[in-house]
């Protein structure tokens, strides 16, 4: 799978920062979204929940295609 060029920082590493869950229902989701979100202290965060499908692929794959999603499928 190719992948356009992301942002990276001077490591080589995503400066957009994943935070995966599994295992939260709909509504425990939504409170930890929210109660981050409000906090101005955290960096901002890409929110991703396991799937199937992901659950199969290499982490780093996973991780470039949420990035690319949120920052318009570039």
């Amino acid at each position: 799978m190719a992948f356009e060029k992301i942002e990276e920082d001077t490591a080589g590493e995503l400066k957009d920062k994943v935070i995966m869950l599994s295992g939260f229902s709909g509504k425990q989701l939504s409170v930890l979204m929210e109660q981050y979100h409000a906090n101005p202290d955290l960096p901002k965060a890409h929110f991703a929940v396991v799937t199937p499908v992901s659950r199969v692929k290499r982490l780093k794959d996973v991780v470039r295609e949420i990035v690319q999603d949120a920052q318009g499928g570039r």
